[in-house]
């Protein structure tokens, strides 16, 4: 079995994560890793994911890890998350991010460490998004210059950045065709927080005689727990390197 180590083990995606491995039997859990700050330090991470014991509590440092890891799944925050990477860098883990909000230093830093391992990082583990980027980054091949592009996102009213990782990787694929051609492209973003909406993405090509529209909508939170467990499975295979859910599907 593939042995897991999830980081920021006590959030919403860290204990969707956890519930997935319950639900498999192709991982094991062997340690979490929860903030400092959590009232659910050293609480059964199997009880708070879905109400059956599984005897791994929630802990707070990775220097009290004793038992091996292969892959480490990482939902937290960029500090926290690096030093998660340096860990596993050292340890030869693999690691997955689906942290979000990543600053230049932090980019500079991954590309340091994925030298020693693996690394799979994405703001959205969803097979769907991953598609849509690759459609995304096929339209902005075809369309004029004269085109205007837009990227519409929703999130629960708690997500704290805006706009969404996803949209900003998103608008990474559309500058990705422009920057190929030795151009530019402004692409602007809208974003609203409000309920529980779990996440959806509207990519808008607005030009004057016609107009094109790429629409994805997340209904259950499963879908990014899934997508990181596929790309945990996949990533055993690799020594090192950057890759991302695109790799993973060979959809690149």
């Amino acid at each position: 079995m593939i042995k897991v180590l999830v980081f920021g083990a006590t959030g919403r995606m860290g204990l969707e994560v956890i519930k997935a491995i319950s639900d498999s039997k192709t991982f094991k859990l062997v340690t979490a890793i929860g903030s400092p700050h959590s009232k659910y330090i050293a609480h059964d991470t199997g009880i708070l994911s879905c109400g059956r014991a599984n005897n791994v509590l929630v802990s707070t440092s990775l220097n009290g890890i004793l038992e091996d890891v292969d892959v480490a799944i990482d939902f937290s925050s960029p500090d926290s998350s690096i030093d998660c990477l340096r860990y596993c860098a050292e340890k030869a883990i693999r690691f997955i991010s689906g942290t979000t909000g990543f600053q230049d230093h932090h980019h500079k830093e991954i590309q340091i460490l994925s030298k020693k391992t693996a690394v799979c990082i994405a703001s959205n583990f969803s097979q769907g998004i991953a598609l849509m980027s690759m459609l995304v980054e096929m339209a902005s091949k075809t369309i004029g210059h004269d085109t205007q592009i837009l990227i519409n996102e929703t999130h629960h009213k708690d997500k704290v950045d805006a706009p969404s990782g996803t949209a900003i990787d998103l608008a990474a694929s559309i500058h990705k065709r422009y920057k190929n051609n030795n151009a530019d492209k402004e692409v602007r973003f809208s974003s609203t927080r409000s309920g529980s909406d779990i996440g959806s993405h509207k990519v808008s090509f607005i030009s004057k005689n016609e107009s094109i529209f790429l629409n994805h909508e997340v209904t259950d939170r499963a879908v990014f727990s899934s997508g990181a467990l596929m790309a945990a499975k996949w990533i055993i295979e690799k020594d090192h390197g950057i890759f991302s859910m695109r790799d993973v599907l060979s959809l690149s």
